[in-house]
């Protein structure tokens, strides 16, 4: 048994520096990181003003930084990610949900279920 956990993370909320400190080998982690085109669809299907981004006084460029960010953001943990050696599977829009935990499982040698 690992003397760690695995760590599977999503979004923009846990970088590999902060990660890394807490595995004791780097597979013990997956980094599921959107696509910056991926990104943009996400924020379309919200009808992508948030209620932030609604209460600046210029929603649209509020908008426009918010999508940057987190495209740098994403960009940031790929790169990072990799660097220190640890597996970033692609969320594209184009991996299924199945597809994403069969890797998921095969990186930590779990069963993989039919």
């Amino acid at each position: 048994m690992p003397a760690t956990p695995a760590i599977v993370a999503e979004g923009i909320g846990l970088l590999p520096g902060c990660v890394a400190e807490a595995v004791d080998d780097v597979r013990r982690a997956v980094f599921l990181v959107h696509t910056p085109a991926f990104l943009r669809r996400a924020d379309d299907a919200r009808q992508g003003l948030t209620s932030m981004t609604r209460r600046t006084s210029d929603p649209e460029r509020a908008l426009a930084n918010l999508q940057r960010r987190n495209e740098l953001l994403a960009g940031h943990i790929r790169t990072e990610a990799r660097r220190r050696g640890m597996r970033v599977v692609d969320v594209d829009g184009r991996l299924t949900l199945n597809r994403a935990v069969q890797l998921v499982e095969e990186q930590f040698g779990l069963a993989v279920l039919p």
